[in-house]
């Protein structure tokens, strides 16, 4: 069964701000985006689904990408990597270069791996936009499945925890 462990440490104020999450659902909601997306399935053969829930949502997942070394980003709706501004997350993480730092410490005495250039992340950071707090997502390593699906059904970015998904 996934685990949710208690991030410790607070984010910086308007961390998901600071990441560029909401400029780029809004790039994702637009629509000319809308349109292509649209365009690409019935090119596919797929019926145009219903229409997807737009804007930020309360919680969002972070983990780090090795496949084109970047930040990765799931919010039950949209999801990427490469769009956020990884310098940010990097600098908050490893508080400026700092490996020694309270935040690594934890990271490592915990055993959570939000990822790395070498290997995918076994655990994603979810951020709650409305509180600011932070949670680990931690998937059972037998459960099958991609780290932001498990995560997705645990729950935690279906907003089923506290009620609305909208942030």
């Amino acid at each position: 069964m996934t685990a949710l462990l208690e991030f410790p440490f607070p984010l910086p104020d308007r961390f998901l701000d600071a990441l560029g999450y909401p400029r780029v659902v809004e790039a994702f909601d637009s629509p000319a985006m809308r349109a292509h997306l649209a365009e690409l399935l019935r090119r596919q053969g797929v019926a145009e689904p219903h229409p997807m829930p737009t804007g930020p949502r309360r919680y969002v997942a972070l983990y780090w990408e090795p496949a084109g070394d970047e930040l990765a980003f799931t919010d039950g709706v949209h999801s990427g990597a490469g769009q956020l501004d990884h310098w940010v997350w990097l600098d908050y993480l490893h508080t400026r270069g700092q490996f020694g730092s309270p935040i690594y410490g934890w990271l490592v005495e915990h055993q959570v791996d939000l990822g790395s250039s070498d290997a995918p992340a076994t655990h994603a950071l979810v951020v709650d936009a409305a509180s600011g707090a932070a949670e680990v997502c931690k998937p059972d390593p037998g459960e099958p499945g991609t780290l932001d699906r498990r995560c997705h059904e645990q729950g935690r970015l279906k907003g089923l925890r506290g009620g609305d998904c909208q942030a």
